[in-house]
């Protein structure tokens, strides 16, 4: 997106374009915007919980268990919000 381009240092312009593509259903193309985020914002709970959703409508469980653990420690409300999104797509863990 413009957003992005023109401020690829912007946390907030790659959560948003994660959170749109998420809205969409667009999960795996999600996934790169929001890594970007978290590579700006590693402790940051919304990108976590964006980056966990898409991973876990990826298919990618694994890696979304990865993210809720870390959640848990971060923002516990947040993580409990993920758990509840991801439903019987999250294992015990979340």
């Amino acid at each position: 997106t413009q957003w992005t381009r023109n401020e690829s240092g912007n946390v907030d312009a790659w959560l948003s374009l994660g959170q749109v593509l998420n809205r969409q259903g667009r999960y795996a193309d999600a996934l790169p915007a929001l890594r970007r985020a978290i590579e700006l914002a590693p402790k940051d709970g919304r990108v976590l919980y964006q980056l966990g959703y898409a991973l876990s409508r990826s298919g990618k469980t694994r890696q979304a268990e990865d993210v809720q653990t870390t959640l848990v420690s971060l923002d516990p409300d947040l993580a409990k919000k993920l758990s509840e999104a991801l439903g019987s797509s999250c294992s015990a863990t979340c």
